[in-house]
């Protein structure tokens, strides 16, 4: 097995580095007092490299979301080749179908995301500064932690919601096999309702109709709608949730500052620079 150091693929003559070579005495102390906490199979996965985050995350939501997906896709591509509804108007059922595969990419994403499959890369600027505007694994665990110690302490919240709020969207399997089998019922429906009819004399016009009832419409797009609302709902929860502890925090650094003066800080904010708020709350 190689070693860290090995990994560094040093070659050269350390002698002509001369007493450069040698560590002080104080820093060798330091080396040993504080040295860096790994566990041994962390300090073997680093001397081999490569190092994989799908080796050590996977998304739990896929195989239960590419089957709806799979489903949807199918689904919207029959529904768009659809000229004419015999019942009413298949506009808003093309169109929310549309929406779903662009939701459940979004969705899918997202939850690798969550899970370490992938980084979060998109960023805002606020305060003149770069935040991070979509919690992924690490992001999302970091804030949690501290949200967590933030309100054990001012709220008394004794469970993990502070943290696995950022996760919900890991929490909904069945939820997504109800709807990917509802999705199911509805192709079936929607295949065996298709016809095609050919019109005009010399040249001829193919068209594709449907002859789904206008409750069947109906149902059918508010399947296809709840299976957004249920993906996107839960997405946009942990997004918000993730942005509201970011704020909450970078709240909670500036009111901590302002709490902790000493008596030159005390005369400035009484005499030059705070406010009448500040001074009361000071004393």
């Amino acid at each position: 097995m190689s070693s860290i150091y090995e990994r560094l693929n040093f070659s050269f003559d350390t002698s002509k580095f001369g007493d450069a070579i040698n560590l002080s005495d104080n820093t060798k102390s330091y080396l040993k007092a504080a040295p860096v906490r790994l566990e041994t199979w962390q300090k073997d996965e680093l001397a081999n490299g490569s190092i994989i985050k799908t080796d050590y995350f996977k998304n739990p939501m896929i195989t239960v979301t590419t089957r709806l997906g799979g489903n949807v896709a199918e689904l919207n591509s029959i529904l768009q080749t659809i000229d004419t509804f015999d019942n009413g108007s298949g506009t808003e059922l093309k169109s929310s179908a549309t929406n779903l595969v662009i939701e459940i990419r979004n969705y899918l994403s997202h939850t690798s995301n969550i899970s370490g499959v992938t980084e979060a890369t998109a960023n805002i600027s606020a305060n003149s500064s770069l935040i991070t505007h979509f919690p992924d694994y690490n992001k999302a665990v970091s804030a949690g932690e501290q949200i967590l110690l933030l309100t054990s302490s001012t709220d008394n919240v004794a469970n993990t919601v502070p943290l696995l709020g950022n996760f919900t969207s890991l929490f909904i399997s069945d939820e997504i096999t109800s709807n990917a089998n509802n999705i199911i019922n509805n192709l079936v429906l929607v295949r065996n309702s298709i016809r095609t009819e050919t019109t005009g004399g010399e040249t001829p016009v193919t068209s594709t109709l449907s002859n789904l009832s206008a409750n069947l419409i109906t149902t059918i797009t508010a399947n296809v709608v709840a299976a957004n609302t249920l993906l996107s709902t839960r997405r946009l929860h942990d997004w918000n949730f993730y942005r509201n502890s970011l704020n909450i925090l970078e709240d909670y650094n500036k009111i901590n500052q302002l709490g902790r003066v000493g008596n030159t800080q005390k005369y400035l904010i009484n005499n030059l620079v705070g406010t009448d708020k500040y001074k009361n709350n000071v004393g």
